[in-house]
């Protein structure tokens, strides 16, 4: 039997809940969850899973009921995200649908997901006043660092690199050279993408060092709670460690506020909230409440996702998501992660993935590293880099001298050009943007009513037309491309493996490379013929034997 309200559980009472957000009881289908964030913030969320659309909606008009008046409210995908206030309590609340495909197993995920804070531990999120515009909105990056000014002459910091004394001095002259207000810097918002000391390193030591010189007005993070972290990180050491260094930064973060900056607060972070400031919209793309039935297994899957809007276009923030996020922001938000630029996740190294950089549609892409670091590391051209530097018109790298890169609104090309260093790097391929700008897809609604198989598109070089060939009996499809590499063979392999796929036969003849993978829906075969440059996807439902169709034999069941 559901609560009448979420500070009727034990677990919050015995929690101080006093200083906890409150919110009237869900009371529609699912299996509740109820999650803490950090106690830090006397922030949590219920889960209830498997909740529908008509959950979503009854649960706002209870809100409504209870003297709740709507803030803010988005679309995405067909996912729905609200936030709801009272005053007191700010409640945000989301439905999320989609599908998903993991290791054989079909799951429709379907949830409401409710997040509660109090007032007295978390600040609304701005809505647009009044405002004297005396600057152009400019982006400039330092390393892992980003930051915005807006027309206001207030600005935006996006992370903070490592606590060391050149990222902070940087990030400090930059405020300096760029403020054209009386007085301090004003930072508007901090926003921290995850507890990780190169992201959150510099904050402390800006604080720390300048702290007396700058205003902080909030801090932005989703920093989890400890209970969302399972098993075991392959790059960091137990869960209990990984939780205690979360709760570590958390506490210095919200230390360093309270004794640096009084007048400053914090907002936690939920996905769909919107922020407006003077010449740029934020929205909240992801958060690790996302990452349902506790699936954290590495720190950098927590990062916050933003989303930014300017008069010069969109551009998109993915802080550090590896695979796993960036397989589930994609799904909860498709095609409408359409942008103008993206910053490169997890500095240019395994972050993102090929689906999630073409989703966006991206025309620029901003490396948070240096050109000489992406060299000594070989990122580019490189199957766990995840990002093609050719579907791009403009990799914007730093140079080792240039240390800091400012773009602002009406750039020109051969302005950016000072720091694309595209031009650089041996260019293997000769494909036109703008050929490949627009995902392609294989199929069309009636051939999966008809009972084909699907597979993953093929985002990599060649000639610009594919070649679909169908057989309507079968029900199966081959796709054959030409003027491609044994790399690009590779590259779509491993985006077959990420996606959920599973290998069942791998072989290496004398011209030719083949492989064949298997989801709950789909059998995939692709081959590589050397010689001819070519590679042939062959495609059919579950339980094709599409490695024999391959070879010109009947399909077997």
């Amino acid at each position: 039997m559901k609560n009448e309200n979420y500070l009727a559980y034990a677990q919050l009472k015995d929690r101080d809940a006093d200083w906890y957000g409150h919110a009237p009881a869900y009371d529609g289908a699912g299996e509740e969850e109820l999650i803490y964030s950090l106690d830090t913030y006397k922030s949590y969320y219920v889960l209830e899973h498997g909740a529908g659309k008509t959950d979503f909606v009854d649960y706002c008009n209870k809100l409504e009921k209870n003297n709740f008046v709507l803030y803010s409210s988005k679309e995405s995908n067909g996912n729905s995200f609200a936030t709801y206030t009272d005053g007191e309590n700010i409640v945000n609340v989301s439905h999320i649908s989609y599908r998903d495909v993991d290791r054989y197993v079909l799951k429709d995920i379907s949830y409401l997901s409710i997040a509660v804070d109090s007032v007295k531990n978390s600040m609304l999120p701005p809505k647009l006043e009044a405002y004297e515009s005396i600057a152009k909105v400019q982006v400039t990056s330092i390393v892992t660092c980003l930051v915005i000014r807006l027309a206001d002459g207030r600005f935006l910091i996006v992370d903070s690199s490592l606590a060391r004394e050149e990222p902070v001095d940087l990030i400090y002259q930059t405020l300096c050279e760029q403020n054209v207000r009386d007085g301090k810097p004003i930072v508007a918002a901090w926003m921290i993408t995850h507890a990780h000391s190169d992201h959150v390193g510099g904050f402390f030591g800006i604080m720390e060092k300048y702290g007396d010189k700058i205003e902080v007005q909030r801090v932005i993070h989703g920093f989890p709670g400890e209970q969302t972290y399972f098993g075991k990180n392959y790059m960091e050491y137990t869960m209990d460690d990984v939780a205690a260094s979360v709760t570590r930064f958390s506490n210095r973060v919200k230390h360093l506020m309270d004794e640096k900056m009084p007048n400053g607060g914090f907002t936690i972070a939920h996905t769909g909230q919107i922020f407006e400031y003077p010449g740029v919209t934020l929205e909240i793309v992801f958060t690790s409440e996302n990452l349902y039935r506790q699936q954290m297994f590495d720190t950098n899957m927590s990062s916050v996702i933003y989303m930014f809007t300017m008069s010069g276009g969109k551009l998109l923030a993915l802080g550090d998501a590896v695979d796993g996020e960036a397989k589930i922001i994609r799904k909860l938000h498709g095609k409408d992660l359409k942008c103008d630029a993206v910053v490169i996740a997890h500095h240019s190294f395994n972050g993102g993935d090929e689906e999630l950089y073409y989703n966006t549609g991206a025309s620029v892409a901003i490396w948070p590293n240096t050109y000489e670091h992406i060299l000594q590391n070989k990122l580019i051209g490189k199957l766990y880099n995840h990002f093609d530097f050719n579907s791009v018109k403009h990799n914007l790298i730093l140079s080792q001298d240039d240390k800091v890169m400012t773009l602002y609104d009406g750039m020109s090309v051969e302005e950016l050009a000072r720091f694309d260093r595209k031009s650089d790097v041996e260019n293997k391929f000769d494909v036109d943007y703008e050929l490949r700008k627009q995902p392609k897809n294989y199929l069309t609604e009636a051939h999966l009513k008809e009972g084909f198989g699907d597979a993953p598109r093929y985002y990599g070089n060649g000639d610009d037309k594919e070649i679909l060939t169908f057989n309507e009996t079968d029900k199966t499809y081959t796709i054959t491309i030409s003027g491609v590499t044994e790399y690009n063979f590779e590259w779509y392999c491993n985006a077959l493996k990420r996606d959920g796929y599973q290998s069942t036969t791998v072989s290496d003849d004398a011209g030719k490379k083949s492989a064949t993978y298997a989801s709950l829906l789909n059998s995939v075969c692709v081959d590589y013929l050397m010689a001819d440059s070519k590679m042939i996807i062959n495609v059919g439902c579950a339980g094709k034997d599409v490695l024999a169709f391959s070879r010109n034999r009947k399909c077997n069941y």
